[in-house]
């Protein structure tokens, strides 16, 4: 099985401060500053990140060989401090997982 890294993009409204194309950019740029890959966006437009369910969202929770995940700003994965707790102590436990703006 292929291990990948994708890229993860979401808004929930056309007028979002930072669009879809501005956070593939953003994403691209830590990549290339830290010689990383990205082999492809995951992407879910016109999705709030109140909760997680999305299609995107529910792609990297399910799809076995996606390894890393980056994304632009905390907020962009989810907005909900359990839906975290969920998803680093479960379906994200051992992949690699990278926030652009937090550290």
């Amino acid at each position: 099985m292929k291990t990948k890294t994708v890229g993860y993009c979401r808004v929930s409204t056309s007028t979002q401060d930072i669009s879809i194309e501005a956070q593939q950019e953003k994403i691209k740029q830590y990549a290339d500053t830290y010689d990383m890959q990205i082999d492809e966006f995951v992407i879910d437009n016109g999705c709030s990140g109140k909760d997680l369910n999305r299609p995107g969202m529910q792609r990297l929770i399910t799809e076995p060989n996606i390894t890393g995940i980056i994304f632009h700003k905390l907020d962009r994965l989810t907005r909900s401090v359990k839906d975290l707790g969920y998803l680093l102590d479960g379906p994200f436990k051992g992949k690699q997982i990278v926030s652009v703006n937090e550290k």
